[in-house]
């Protein structure tokens, strides 16, 4: 299952077998007031878990999506 890390920082490196995204999430308000507010969330999602790319890329914008509310504007992987 995946989980949300608290306030700890993770370090990116090579031993961790994960996708690294960074998720940029708006609120449904600041949407429709035409306001470009948005929160930047790193997501890593284990690739044990998830090998498929295109799952791990899902399960990243439904995290960010759930922790911050809103919906996800932007899902970019860092490589």
């Amino acid at each position: 299952m995946a989980e949300v890390a608290g306030v700890a920082d993770v370090e990116e490196r090579d031993e961790y077998d994960v996708y690294a995204f960074d998720v940029f999430t708006s609120r449904h308000d600041d949407v429709k007031a035409g306001r470009v507010a948005q929160v930047r969330s790193r997501v890593l999602v284990s690739r044990a878990e998830f090998p498929r790319f295109a799952d791990a890329y899902e399960v990243a914008a439904n995290l960010a999506t759930a922790v911050h509310g809103g919906m996800p504007t932007a899902v970019l992987p860092r490589w």
